[in-house]
């Protein structure tokens, strides 16, 4: 459990918003190409990014 009073009461930032915000615009790769590299199907990939 989180002992940092600031972080009380917050959520866990998704991994999806991770990639989408940070990470996808960065490498200015196509997501068909990201999922390549990770050795996942592009649904996968879309449901991750839209945090399913």
């Amino acid at each position: 459990m989180a002992t940092n009073p600031l972080l009380l009461g917050l959520a866990p930032t998704h991994p999806g918003e991770i990639l989408r915000e940070d990470l996808l615009p960065a490498t200015g790769l196509t997501k068909t190409e990201i999922a390549q590299k990770l050795g996942v199907s592009r649904q996968t990939l879309h449901d991750l990014i839209a945090e399913r």
